[in-house]
């Protein structure tokens, strides 16, 4: 090879490497570019992602309070509901006893017109519970009641009218 070849040859290599050279810096600073771009995309999905876990673990924290807010509302909801029943058993109770007790003081009072006691085919005690209380004369007890407001109701009717009948002798 001969000295202008060699020199042809050398400037036509220079020409390539500076023509590869501005290639790979352009090529090179594409991709930085673009490196730089999917960073910033990273960093602004990571932050994208925490604010939405912050705002789910908000939405669940709330969503245990409401179920919380419920559940003590409908605990409170049957205890007032079993407490109106109660209450109205009670006032149905009473209305039923103001009832018999009215029968009873007139039946009494006709009673007590007639000496003051009952004929031993009459049963004072007729109600105890949605049933009947049966004597076996004008002495006997009355058999046990489940409802103790009405066993001691009928307790004072058996008392008050044994003593009217002490009292008529």
């Amino acid at each position: 090879m001969t000295n202008t070849e060699i020199y042809t040859l050398s400037k036509s290599l220079q020409g390539k490497f500076v023509s590869l050279q501005t290639t790979h810096n352009t090529s090179t600073t594409l991709l930085q570019r673009e490196l730089d771009k999917l960073r910033q995309e990273h960093q602004v999905t990571k932050i994208r992602l925490r604010e939405l876990e912050m705002g789910n673990d908000d939405l669940e924290r709330s969503e245990r309070a409401v179920s919380s807010s419920l559940a003590d509302a409908e605990a409170k909801y049957s205890r007032a509901l079993e407490e109106k029943i109660l209450l109205e058993h009670e006032l149905l109770d009473k209305a039923n006893l103001e009832e018999e007790s009215q029968r009873l003081k007139d039946e009494l009072r006709g009673k007590s017109s007639s000496h003051l006691s009952f004929p031993q085919s009459t049963q004072p005690f007729d109600r105890c519970h949605s049933g009947n209380i049966r004597t076996q004369g004008p002495i006997s007890r009355p058999r046990k009641c489940k409802n103790r407001r009405r066993n001691l109701f009928t307790v004072a009717i058996f008392i008050t009218y044994h003593t009217n009948r002490e009292f008529a002798r």
